[in-house]
C-alpha cells in the first residue's frame, strides 16, 4: 500500500515536443538511465536514482521547500505505521477470545490512521517535487535549452494513482473492523459422531448394514434390528 511512494514513477514530466520522452520522478527518487557490464558487453538499463546524487556525485545544490520534506517524513512514517498494522493483523486471530476482540477495532484505528498518512502523501503534487523538481533545477542551470521542453508542472504518474487507491484501501480496513466480526479461529477438531445400526441374522449373528458419520450430532442408541421384526 506505501510502496508506490518509495518508486521512482510517482509523477511525470513529459517532453513538450515529443510524447515519448518522459522525466519520471518520486518522493525520494528520479527514473534515469544506468549501465551494467556483461562480460564484454554494457547493457543500458532503467533505474531509480536518489536525488542525493545530485548532489554528492554531481556538486549540484538543489532546493526542497517544507511541503516536500512532509512528504517524505510521512511517506516513512505511513510504511512504518501500515506495516505494523498489517503485521500484528496476521497475529491477532491466532491470540483469540477476549485479546482478538479488544484488539480488532485497534487494527482498524491504525488502518485509519496509515489511511490520513498516506493521503498526506498526496501533497507532492503542490510540493517542489512537482514544481520545481531537483533534475529540473539541475537542467535549468546546465542545459537551460533541454529545460525549456518541459513544462512548469508535473502530471499524475502510476504511483501517485497507486498511492490514491492505497487511501481508499487503508479506509475500507479500518472501518471494515467496526461492521465485520473479528474473526474465530478454534484449535479443537470438530465434533464427529458416528451412527451405526446392526441388523440380528437367524444364525444368531449380528452384522453391521449401516455407517454414517455425523459432524456435530449427539450419539444416538444403537438400533439392533431382528430378521423376525423385520417380517
Amino acid at each position: 500500500g506505501t510502496a508506490a511512494n518509495m518508486y521512482c514513477e510517482t509523477v511525470e514530466f513529459p517532453q513538450q515536443n515529443n510524447s515519448d520522452t518522459i522525466l519520471f520522478a518520486g518522493v525520494w527518487t528520479y527514473r534515469t538511465r544506468g549501465y551494467v557490464e556483461v562480460g564484454d558487453q554494457v547493457w543500458v538499463v532503467n533505474t531509480c536514482q536518489s536525488y542525493k546524487y545530485l548532489d554528492r556525485d554531481l556538486g549540484f545544490d538543489y532546493e526542497i521547500d517544507s511541503k516536500t520534506r512532509t512528504v517524505m517524513a510521512f511517506s516513512i512514517i505511513a510504511l512504518f505505521i501500515g506495516g505494523l498494522g498489517v503485521f500484528f493483523s496476521y497475529l491477532a486471530p491466532c491470540t483469540g477470545g477476549g485479546r482478538l476482540e479488544s484488539a480488532w477495532k485497534k487494527l482498524g484505528g491504525i488502518f485509519l490512521f496509515t489511511s490520513l498518512l498516506q493521503g498526506l502523501t498526496l501533497l507532492i503534487q503542490s510540493s517542489s517535487l512537482c514544481l520545481d523538481n531537483p533534475v529540473l533545477q539541475i537542467m535549468e542551470s546546465q542545459y537551460p535549452n533541454i529545460r525549456e521542453t518541459f513544462g512548469e508542472e508535473c502530471e499524475w504518474g502510476a504511483g501517485y494513482r497507486l498511492n490514491i487507491t492505497s487511501v481508499v484501501f487503508w479506509f475500507l480496513a479500518g472501518l471494515s473492523t467496526h461492521v465485520l466480526t473479528p474473526p474465530h479461529i478454534s484449535a479443537s477438531e470438530p465434533t464427529q459422531t458416528q451412527n451405526v445400526t446392526y441388523q440380528r441374522n437367524a444364525d444368531g449373528t449380528v452384522t453391521e448394514t449401516n455407517v454414517a458419520v455425523v459432524k456435530g450430532n449427539a450419539v444416538e442408541e444403537h438400533a439392533i434390528i431382528d430378521d423376525e421384526e423385520k417380517k
